[in-house]
């Protein structure tokens, strides 16, 4: 467990200064409210998976103690949520109203994922893919079909195609970029495979699912790499 102490103060050092850091964005006003919260939800994930390599490759407990942060994060959020802690800064990075209880739908099922992905597929294909997509493709797809969308998707009005575009490019380069980060731990994917994901979380990404897309995106990216047998 020795091993672990160092990792674990490392990685929950970098994640108080990254939620410290988009409190004061946020605070400061120096991005707006929809592209503050998605800077922080793209920033969240790929941080935290960064700081896999962190940790011990063959230790069992390396998973359970990463998780741990993801996990008190997603308590953090109930807690909140539910109106038993008072917590205004984090409602207004995270949430898209100032109404706490916000913080129970898409907050809660991204904290509840990341944590899943990481303890149960621990430096796995199905992980590293899995948060890419949620992170870069659902976080990318927001900030440039706000900014870009003019052009619908005529089953929701919510969505653009430039939107859903912005999905499946930075889903897949992310991807891309993590796999080769983990290359030495997995070895190499066929990028066929990572394409199919990418072009299938971003359909599912497109459909009227706003409170509950942070659980359909990476749900959908599971089950597509379990039917390729990974």
């Amino acid at each position: 467990m020795n091993e672990l102490i160092i990792p674990f103060f490392i990685t929950g050092s970098i994640n108080l200064v990254w939620l410290k850091l988009n409190k004061f964005i946020r605070f400061k006003n120096y991005l707006s409210g929809e592209i503050a919260r998605k800077f922080m939800h793209i920033g969240t994930g790929i941080i935290f998976l960064s700081t896999w390599n962190l940790f011990p490759q063959f230790n069992d407990n390396s998973k359970y103690v990463a998780g741990i942060f993801p996990l008190l994060s997603t308590i953090q959020f109930i807690v909140v949520g539910v109106g038993l802690i008072k917590d205004k800064e984090l409602v207004n990075v995270v949430c898209r109203s100032e109404s706490c209880s916000d913080l129970l739908y898409g907050p809660v099922c991204y904290g509840s994922i990341i944590t899943f992905l990481t303890m149960f597929y621990w430096v796995n294909y199905i992980s590293i893919i899995s948060i890419c997509v949620l992170c870069f493709g659902d976080g990318f797809a927001a900030i440039i079909g706000k900014q870009f969308g003019k052009i619908k998707l005529p089953y929701n009005e919510n969505k653009s195609i430039i939107g859903s575009i912005s999905f499946f490019i930075f889903s897949f380069i992310g991807s891309l970029i993590f796999l080769k980060l983990f290359e030495s731990k997995l070895g190499n994917l066929n990028s066929q495979y990572i394409l199919v994901v990418c072009l299938v979380s971003a359909l599912v990404e497109s459909l009227p699912l706003k409170e509950y897309d942070n659980l359909s995106i990476p749900i959908s990216s599971i089950l597509i790499l379990k039917l390729f047998g990974l």
